[in-house]
């Protein structure tokens, strides 16, 4: 197909230069892929009125964003290992893409929600994908920093969506806040994988690892370190999400 032909890793030379383009292109997708879905709840209040829901119902949309995660990104990640980041992140911008629009169509709650779980398969492969294009051009120096500023990519897109989205929403519906959203994921997602080219040394290195399998992941689950970080993750995502989607439902009500 010509668009998985466009998206084969064709190798560029050694210019320290086109790291910091890498690294902007990184950073770009992760705050796209951001806007789009932190972008969800600052967009709350208006898809709580609009399908008249209750509070755990509009809550239900987050979670349903953030659930496909939860299952995709240790396979997503493994996929990286095998695959071309270019691959994988533009492919997931049009899967987060696609989705969203047709959740900006929708006219029922459960249609919502499902569209809503598939986006979130999308997102799952901006944050490994972007994380290994740039700790490949800078392992010989800098990675701290090039990771921090892509990193910080993911609450800028949420602080630029917050600041838009509403008004967005609010001047013409919801339903534009998505499309929105789905157009600057797609824009940066695309942007990546048009200019990203892996450092010589890795343009031929293949992993000959066999593929993840669920039985493995159920073995890793098991260990004890993971448990302890899984419950660790639970409690900071739960804490920042939980203030993202309550505070502005409590902010509208009473202020």
């Amino acid at each position: 197909m010509p668009l998985l032909a466009a998206l084969q890793d064709k190798p560029v030379q050694d210019k320290p230069a086109y790291r910091w383009l890498v690294l902007a292109a990184a950073t770009a997708a992760q705050a796209t892929a951001s806007f789009a879905l932190l972008g969800l709840a600052a967009l709350a209040g208006f898809l709580q009125r609009d399908f008249n829901l209750t509070a755990a119902e509009t809550g239900l949309l987050i979670t349903a964003s953030y659930a496909a995660p939860l299952f995709s990104l240790l396979f997503v990640g493994d996929l990286l290992d095998r695959k071309s980041e270019r691959l994988i992140i533009g492919v997931g911008a049009v899967v987060l893409f696609v989705p969203f629009v047709f959740a900006a169509a929708s006219r029922h709650y459960a249609v919502l929600l499902a569209w809503l779980f598939i986006a979130g398969l999308g997102y799952s492969a901006t944050q490994p994908g972007g994380s290994k294009s740039v700790s490949a051009w800078f392992r010989g120096g800098r990675l701290g920093l090039a990771m921090g500023i892509r990193q910080a990519g993911l609450p800028l897109g949420g602080a630029v969506a917050a600041a838009i989205l509403p008004a967005v929403a609010a001047a013409w519906s919801w339903r534009a806040a998505f499309v929105a959203g789905a157009v600057a994921a797609l824009a940066g997602g695309l942007f990546f994988a048009l200019i990203y080219r892996p450092p010589p040394e890795d343009a031929d290195a293949a992993s000959r690892r066999e593929p993840l399998t669920v039985a493995a992941v159920a073995g890793l689950l098991r260990q004890p370190w993971m448990r302890n970080a899984i419950v660790a993750g639970l409690a900071l995502v739960s804490a920042q999400y939980g203030i993202l989607t309550w505070l502005m439902l409590d902010l509208r009500d009473h202020a």
